[in-house]
């Protein structure tokens, strides 16, 4: 697999400090800096890039089809209530299904679960048959995300994990920056099959990616010129485990609230009196946008002055927010 190097700066090398004051030294050594993104991680990043896109196109649309069905307002929040849930559940299951069946296996299964029953709502389904599709696509969305992260973390060099990682958030942001307003958008002008189709489409492409990427997880044959990945550690088993850490809750908690927030503004904005749909596909571009600038600018704060002085401020923000709605 070819390899590619997105370090900006001419970063190839890295020199390593001489000798210690007092002594005498010698011309300090030059070695060579592994590359970040090899051709396997680039497929892994393209996997998550249009699962991504695949999940923020129809995320705001499926409201609107509940509510244009009948059900109102209670409808469209039941939709992206499951949609969610699944995710969840799906994240609840994947280190189990994980150790059993490997990464190829669920990715795949991610894939298929997120595109093929989207196709369902071309008929113009009850809301049964709505909530039914974003069950399932919630499912799908979660185990898709899981492995990717996972052989994010697997396939990154261990000395430039932190810069990997960085990579990594930026394909995650960049889908909801496009995808998300341009669902509403292409529902408003072009129907909702155009919308449908392209769902389907972009969450099956990871299919493709399936047969290079590394296979089950520490036994077993692995993906091509890779290692098979490690087994999780005794006492590692997912998210469960993670929560009964009283140093996690607190973190937990609050990631919630701020996820339902998200979540009603993506639901109802669309669906608010005296917004057309291409205010709500503005103001969605807005959400999305400062969400990948806030994350960011998080991120850099918080490795100069520390994290947890960021929660309150972010929280009041958020707040404020919902208030205004």
């Amino acid at each position: 697999m070819p390899h590619f190097d997105f370090t900006v700066e001419d970063m190839s090398t890295v020199t390593h400090a001489g000798p210690r004051r007092g002594t005498r030294g010698t011309d300090s050594t030059r070695t060579p800096r592994e590359r970040i993104v090899s051709g396997t991680l680039a497929l892994v990043f393209l996997a998550e890039f249009c699962a991504l896109t695949s999940f923020y196109l129809l995320l705001s649309v499926t409201p609107m089809d509940a509510a244009a069905a009948g059900a109102g307002s209670a409808g469209a929040g039941l939709v992206t209530g499951v949609l969610l849930g699944g995710t969840v559940a799906a994240e609840l299951a994947a280190p189990i299904l994980m150790r059993r069946f490997g990464y190829r296996a669920l990715l795949a299964a991610g894939a298929l679960l997120l595109g093929a029953p989207a196709l369902a709502l071309l008929t113009g389904g009850s809301l049964a048959a709505i909530v039914t599709v974003s069950v399932v696509r919630g499912f799908g969305f979660g185990l898709s995300t899981v492995m990717s992260g996972a052989l994010t973390a697997m396939l990154v060099p261990p000395g430039r994990r932190g810069e990997g990682l960085g990579l990594f958030g930026i394909v995650a942001t960049a889908p909801g920056i496009v995808a998300l307003p341009a669902g509403v958008w292409l529902a408003g002008h072009f129907g909702m099959a155009v919308v449908v189709g392209l769902t389907a489409a972009t969450a099956l492409v990871p299919l493709a990616t399936v047969p290079w990427l590394p296979g089950r997880t520490g036994r077993g044959q692995a993906g091509r010129g890779q290692a098979a990945a490690p087994r999780a550690a005794p006492g590692q088993d997912g998210l469960l485990a993670g929560l009964r850490r009283p140093g996690q809750l607190r973190p937990f908690f609050i990631f919630a609230a701020s996820t339902v927030a998200a979540g009603v503004v993506v639901s109802f904005l669309p669906l608010a009196t005296g917004v057309s749909g291409n205010l709500a596909a503005a103001g969605l571009l807005v959400q999305a946008l400062t969400a990948t600038i806030g994350r960011w600018w998080a991120g850099r704060q918080g490795d100069r002055s520390g994290h947890a002085g960021l929660l309150v401020p972010a929280l009041v923000i958020a707040s404020v927010g919902m208030i205004n709605c």
